[in-house]
């Protein structure tokens, strides 16, 4: 007990009983006295006592059985008040009903007065007192778990920030912020084109979510080779293949009770996207190498940059698996259409108050023009332009970020600074994006010696760069003819 004495709040209108407690009991616990009820109120509202002794008749009358069902009324209207302060009823008549009755309206214990016994007494009253510091402590503790759970929370939102004002992005948050709250069941697919910020929703979303004292494990699925996909999804038995020396436990498994992200759904195998689909159909999973099929509570948010309608209609996705993924869609515009949003996602990476990045960081027309750019890469490419801003700034010695501290593909409105023999110059989307991609490849392997280097520059690991490198060389061999540097690096051919 945090106190030196117990404090107990004796309610009784005589005073022959309270010498003899004090006498035995005393030196363990400290007494108060009211007479009545209407004495008690302001000691209990004043003091923090452990314990109430209540006499049930505080008003003598005739008839004792009267005296009796009147103090009875006070234990419920006690117990209302004060929940917490365990109630020990003291009765003078021997009557088992009325007992009964007492501990029917809500007293935790009686005693009869005339069988006063120190040590009985005392060990009701320590077993009652530890009980109520129990509840208190664990009251505490849940309030102190309630406060680290926000803490969490606002630490997790900080780290993967929703930036954004425009009223797209704070529709898409308060839309997040809802199903993640009510519907920790539900599937959610994220789309939108690369770089604008589907992995940071997906965060937001966890942030925000029942489930976020579980695991949140995103999976980029273009970054695992096809022929782990299978067994890194979804776990594998020592001696399943020839390199498995142990027992896997796949992601699936890892975010039980949590959330899987999936990033870039659209760009499985049929064979994976049946597994994904039996887990979404029967909320089981089989792990490679073994017989019995594994119950899972995994909420799955799916991400893609690709039209999965279109890929449907090409027999390059599973209509069942898309109607699954497609729940609840949620697609993120790209940064073009919320020009509002740059500002406010310059000023975070900048670590700088947005007004001061609207009125004071740049010229006036290096504003327009980086206003005015088309942003293909979106959030991805406006974060790399900041950066190199900031470096050609301290390069040129300018006060603020004018024309020579933009890039060359945002001074000239070019979203890429080589040239290509294509009819038209006229790229599809999806070949704008991967142009994009393989600048920022390109630029990170000329800066650092090792493919390993490069890789943890773009913030992606040796084996997932090798894979995306070589699905883009395969899709689009004929983009590659100006970057020979990453073609030389892992050894390209047509």
């Amino acid at each position: 007990m945090s106190k030196e004495k117990i404090q107990i709040l004796f309610i009784d209108d005589e005073i022959q009983m309270l010498p003899n407690l004090e006498f035995n009991l005393g030196k363990v616990y400290e007494f108060a006295q009211a007479r009545n009820m209407k004495l008690a109120e302001p000691m209990l509202k004043q003091n923090d006592y452990d314990l109430i002794l209540l006499d049930l008749d505080l008003e003598k009358r005739g008839d004792n059985n009267k005296g009796y069902k009147k103090g009875l009324e006070n234990i419920p209207v006690l117990k209302k008040d004060y929940p917490e302060i365990p109630i020990i009823i003291v009765t003078q008549t021997r009557s088992q009903d009325i007992a009964v009755e007492a501990m029917d309206k809500g007293a935790d214990y009686f005693f009869w007065k005339s069988d006063f016994n120190a040590k009985k007494w005392q060990r009701k009253i320590e077993e009652l007192t530890d009980r109520k510091y129990l509840r208190n402590s664990l009251k505490k503790l849940e309030k102190e778990g309630e406060i680290l759970k926000r803490k969490l929370k606002a630490e997790k939102e900080a780290k993967y920030p929703f930036i954004g004002c425009s009223p797209q992005i704070e529709e898409i948050k308060r839309t997040l912020k809802l199903v993640a709250e009510e519907l920790p069941d539900l599937t959610v697919l994220l789309t939108g084109e690369t770089g604008v910020g589907k992995e940071v929703a997906a965060h937001y979303f966890y942030a925000n979510s029942i489930r976020n004292q579980h695991d949140f494990v995103p999976v980029n699925l273009t970054e695992i080779s096809k022929e782990l996909l299978v067994s890194t999804l979804f776990g594998s038995r020592k001696g399943s293949f020839t390199s498995s020396e142990k027992d896997r436990i796949g992601y699936f498994q890892q975010a039980n009770k949590g959330i899987l992200f999936l990033d870039e759904i659209g760009e499985i195998s049929i064979d994976v996207q049946i597994k994904i689909l039996r887990f979404l159909q029967d909320k089981e999973i089989r792990v490679v190498g073994d017989s019995k099929t594994i119950s899972l509570d995994v909420q799955i948010i799916a991400a893609t940059n690709k039209d999965l309608d279109k890929a449907v209609k090409n027999k390059e996705f599973r209509a069942d698996l898309f109607q699954r993924l497609n729940a609840y869609p949620i697609h993120i515009p790209p940064l073009r259409e919320r020009k509002e949003d740059i500002m406010p996602i310059v000023a975070h990476y900048l670590k700088v108050p947005q007004k001061l990045v609207e009125n004071n960081f740049f010229t006036p027309k290096a504003k327009t023009l980086f206003l005015n750019y088309s942003w293909l890469g979106n959030v991805r490419e406006l974060v790399n332009a900041v950066n190199y801003m900031k470096i050609q700034q301290r390069i040129k010695g300018r006060n603020q970020f004018d024309e020579d501290c933009l890039p060359d593909y945002v001074l000239y409105s070019k979203p890429l600074e080589v040239s290509y023999e294509m009819e038209g110059n006229d790229f599809t989307h999806e070949e704008s994006v991967t142009l994009i991609e393989l600048k920022r490849i390109e630029a990170a392997l000329l800066q650092k010696s090792k493919k390993k280097e490069a890789a943890e520059l773009l913030e992606m690991d040796s084996d997932g760069l090798r894979y995306k490198v070589k699905g883009y060389f395969k899709k689009y061999p004929n983009l590659f003819k100006d970057f020979k540097t990453i073609v030389v690096a892992y050894k390209l051919k047509r």
